[in-house]
């Protein structure tokens, strides 16, 4: 009000909602975090000042205890620079894109540091993915070389460069210093280039300087207190910005890097063991990951007493798990981050702050050098409280999308701020308000971004692709559920031309729509519940309602028992194994239609809710099945044969045990059995594993004689 009476001619919407005080403080005292950097000004540089100092100490764990395995600084630096070398002389210089299709490995590690000490720009890939993806990446990256290690992948148009090959026939002494004639790399360059999904229905790359990265790594360093004395865990993949820390965080600061397997990297049931079994002290996790984590810690009965730090990234931490943190890893210090692959991390919350009747976890205060406002629509600042677009500004924001202009000139604008005027801000599309104590909030998009389990998507992206399958005429993409239960749901509209037996088979155009969409899209795209649609629902404005369609989801499903034609009846279950085996499925699931030939990942499974489905089916049947078990066979059927067999296996070894040994030997303990009478040594005559109950029972009772 004090506002439009000393300037009645300003529009209402450009008129300051704060007196002078308070906007000192949101612009100014609140985003006071300029820090120094360290005198190493790229990521490669600060690794080699620690192994320039510390030749021999360990750098790499290799994910299996072989002797001679490990690799130390000084092994990692000289390699690094032979390769760097290699690099050059095929051409991957400075500020050339190469792109890295490694899985988790010391060999991973090395290509990253061999293309950063050639001056090139890291673009992790995939080998997952679709073909047409990978080769849409490698042309829009314009890649100079392909380096991958073992496998036999290739793209199109690109040179590859197999690492493994080049280890075995590289000399292990050279007689120059292999260090010596490699470009001088500024902090200002570009370090590594992620793509994530994007809105014009094409994945973008969003790249990060040396000097963004320095000083993420060095301030989360120093200011929760790592050590040396730590283990690091490669976990993340690096398509995932969230690695880059976990490898240079250990590399530059002297803690040594474990690497976990990718098979257990993504498997809940193996991961706890593994991670208490290495001694890992810092570990990062998306919430959903986390949750199962500690799902496997309650079941399996593992503590984690190493594991000092555990930074949960990707998606919103819920009160609710911070709670269940708490119970289950008492000593482990849990660190909320918020970020994304255009800045990494703008802000972070250390949870043991975190109120007990608090309705959502902050995402706390901005890191070192980093700026965090709060903006209307008409970029003017909000007081605290007052929800807008959260807007980050410092050396974060020194990167850009790749090729992109336009994408650039709609996010990175230039502030008009008093005081913090010129300052480029990124415009992030979440939602969020500052708070009394100076923390921030995120409260969701201002757009139609999600995120799915940690994985970015843009519903424009899938829509796109759907719309260029021959029966689709428009389609609209939205997620489902909540937390481990949040799926991706598709709506479609069919063609008046689509044909007959497209209209008649929900089966077969189902099928037909998931083989399009595999053929572009990766796994975690590939929605897991389809609805077919008169039209889809749109505003007055004529945009795509996804608010409406979120809400709902009534259109008729594209395969039911129901459905007419060549669709398939249900099958019911043969035995007392399938009939227990789709009860759980439909636990799981939360779903009461599922075909015992329904494959587990088609109808919205997942690596977390399969072990879920695991540890249930272990506890019902006693049998401990893999997560591979269940990739191999994912449906009711194909696991309940795997049951039968080792029901037949369990009851043949015995029957052979018995007539070797004779009638007076002992049969051979269950793993329950074991657990009770190891239990009983440790507490003789305990009643804890007793189970009492009353029965209060009443009518006539009958005399016999």
């Amino acid at each position: 009000m004090t506002a439009a009476l000393d300037c009645p001619d300003t529009p209402v919407a450009q008129l300051a909602l704060m007196p002078a005080d308070i906007c000192q403080r949101v612009l100014r005292d609140i985003n006071a975090t300029q820090a120094a950097l360290p005198e190493w000004r790229t990521l490669h540089d600060g690794f080699l000042a620690r192994a320039s100092c510390e030749p021999t100490a360990c750098a790499l764990r290799s994910a299996h205890r072989i002797e001679g395995d490990d690799w130390s600084c000084g092994l990692l630096a000289t390699r690094s620079a032979r390769l760097a070398h290699e690099l050059l002389a095929r051409g991957a210089g400075s500020g050339s894109r190469v792109g890295v299709a490694i899985g988790r490995s010391p060999e991973l590690v090395l290509a990253v540091l061999g293309v950063l000490r050639a001056g090139g720009v890291v673009v992790p890939l995939d080998p997952g993915f679709p073909a047409a993806r990978l080769e849409f990446i490698a042309q829009d990256a314009d890649l100079a070389l392909l380096v991958t290690c073992g496998e036999r992948f290739s793209i199109e148009g690109t040179e590859t460069f197999d690492l493994s090959k080049w280890l075995q026939l590289s000399t292990a002494a050279s007689t120059t210093d292999p260090s010596t004639g490699l470009p001088e790399v500024q902090d200002d360059s570009a370090a590594f280039m992620l793509y994530t999904s994007g809105s014009t229905g094409e994945p973008k790359g969003a790249w990060t300087t040396h000097q963004a990265a320095v000083n993420r790594c060095h301030w989360m360093w120093h200011h929760f207190g790592f050590g040396s004395d730590d283990v690091f865990a490669l976990r993340t993949t690096p398509n995932f910005i969230d690695a880059w820390w976990e490898i240079f965080g250990a590399l530059v600061y002297g803690a040594p890097l474990q690497i976990v397997p990718d098979e257990i990297a993504v498997d809940p049931l193996h991961l706890p063991a593994f991670v208490a079994d290495r001694s890992i002290s810092q570990l990062v996790l998306v919430p959903s990951l986390l949750e199962t984590l500690l799902d496997q810690i309650e079941v399996d009965g593992i503590s984690l007493p190493a594991l000092r730090f555990c930074i949960s990234s990707g998606e919103p931490l819920s009160p609710a798990l911070v709670s269940r943190c708490r119970q289950w890893l008492p000593s482990t210090t849990v660190i909320n981050t918020y970020g994304t692959s255009e800045i990494w991390d703008a802000t972070a919350f250390d949870v043991r702050d975190l109120d007990a009747n608090a309705e959502r976890v902050p995402i706390g205060k901005p890191v070192a050098n980093a700026r965090i406002y709060v903006l209307d629509r008409s970029g003017e600042p909000l007081p605290p409280g007052i929800p807008g677009e959260l807007c980050v500004a410092g050396f974060g924001v020194n990167g850009g999308y790749w090729q992109r202009p336009h994408l650039d000139a709609r996010r990175y604008i230039q502030a008009e701020l008093p005081g913090i005027a010129g300052q480029r801000l990124y415009r992030t599309g979440d939602r969020g308000r500052c708070l009394a104590d100076g923390n921030f909030e995120c409260l969701g998009r201002l757009d139609a971004q999600f995120k799915l389990r940690g994985q970015r998507i843009e519903p424009a992206e899938i829509e796109q692709v759907l719309q260029e399958h021959p029966a689709v005429a428009a389609a609209i993409v939205g997620v489902a559920g909540s937390s481990d239960d949040a799926r991706l749901v598709a709506g479609i509209v069919l063609r008046n031309d689509a044909g007959p037996d497209v209209n008649r088979s929900g089966a077969a155009l189902k099928a037909s729509l998931r083989q399009h969409l595999q053929g572009r899209l990766p796994a975690w795209m590939m929605p897991a519940e389809w609805h077919r649609l008169v039209e889809v629902p749109r505003t007055p404005s004529g945009k795509l309602d996804r608010s409406g369609w979120r809400a709902g989801y009534g259109a008729a499903p594209l395969m039911t028992a129901t459905d007419g034609g060549d669709t398939p009846a249900r099958s019911a279950p043969s035995d007392g194994i399938e009939r227990q085996l789709l009860g759980l499925w439909s636990a799981v699931m939360g779903r009461s239609d599922i075909d015992i030939h329904d494959n587990f990942f088609d109808i919205g499974g997942h690596s977390l809710l399969a072990s879920r489905l695991l540890n249930r089916i272990r506890a019902t049947f006693n049998v401990p099945l893999q997560l591979r078990d269940l990739f191999a066979r994912p449906t009711v059927a194909g696991v309940a044969a795997l049951l039968r067999d080792e029901r037949a296996r369990v009851v043949e070894s015995q029957v052979a045990g018995t007539d070797a040994a004779g009638d007076d030997a002992e049969a051979a303990l269950s793993f329950g059995q074991e657990r009770l009478w190891f239990l009983d040594q440790l507490d003789p005559a305990s009643p804890a594993w007793n189970v009492a109950w009353t029965i209060h029972v009443t009518g006539f009772r009958m005399r016999t004689c």
